[in-house]
């Protein structure tokens, strides 16, 4: 993965460079880097970085040839699990949003994936926002639910608790910048308990790609930037709608793991 983000990194700085400018300057100044400013190239360097991560899935299920239920659980679930499991995710996004801005205000970081996400949702023509679609929506929720809800669940299925918390750390450390990464173990424990109670990964995986689709098309829409503020009722809606998909994916249980 850091190998296809340098590569994409300085194919973006060779072809976007303008005249007379200093390639060292253009590099170490990242708010002038075409990867935190055009869309194109942030999907691309998005689409790199999973397609990478695809690759070494792919490579690991070619060389050590698990059975694939058991690092790929593709059951169908129950329909009213996969609602459960969308109200289920939606519903922690609030407290995700919360525990970022957080870690932002620790870390004092002002260049967070929000911005980058907003910049090129914003400043996408009709295709660009395909392309954007495609990396940052459909790839990961396919590409990551397989590495994290799959492979990396299947080796903590001994137990339910690691299952649990460590593929979701693992998931929120997987996205680097600091206040992405830990919105993101919050959102990673919603998608990890609807892994285990479909036991499938996909109810999770179109969790996944509807949230991430979700952020892009109400960023894009919004008239005002990002605000940095924490406010107590979004989080206690979304935890009463998280609890109802609880609810839900708890009673259909049976019948998804059957």
């Amino acid at each position: 993965m850091l190998g296809a983000s340098l590569l994409v990194t300085l194919l973006a700085t060779a072809l976007t460079i303008a005249p007379g400018v200093n390639p060292v300057e253009l590099l170490s100044d990242p708010k002038r880097s075409p990867l935190l400013n055009s869309p194109t190239w942030i999907a691309l360097g998005t689409l790199a970085n999973e397609l990478a991560v695809g690759g070494v899935l792919i490579g690991g299920l070619w060389f050590l040839r698990p059975p694939l239920s058991l690092v790929l659980p593709r059951g169908r679930p129950h329909w009213l699990s996969v609602v459960g499991g969308i109200c289920l995710v939606f519903g922690l996004a609030p407290l995700a949003d919360v525990v970022a801005e957080l870690c932002r205000r620790l870390t004092g970081s002002e260049l967070t994936a929000a911005k980058i996400v907003a910049t090129a949702a914003k400043g996408a023509d009709p295709l660009g926002l395909l392309l954007l679609l495609i990396s940052l929506a459909v790839l990961p929720a396919l590409v990551e639910e397989a590495l994290f809800r799959g492979f990396v669940t299947a080796a903590f299925a001994k137990s339910w608790p690691l299952a649990l918390i460590a593929p979701s750390i693992l998931f929120g450390v997987f996205h680097l910048e600091p206040t992405q990464a830990a919105g993101t173990i919050v959102l990673g424990l919603g998608f990890g308990t609807v892994r285990l109670l479909t036991g499938s990964i996909v109810a999770s995986t179109v969790a996944h790609f509807l949230y991430n689709a979700t952020v892009i098309m109400v960023v894009r829409s919004s008239t005002t930037p990002p605000e940095y503020s924490i406010e107590l009722m979004p989080v206690l809606v979304g935890l009463a709608l998280a609890g109802f998909g609880l609810l839900l994916l708890i009673r259909e249980r049976p019948a998804a793991t059957a």
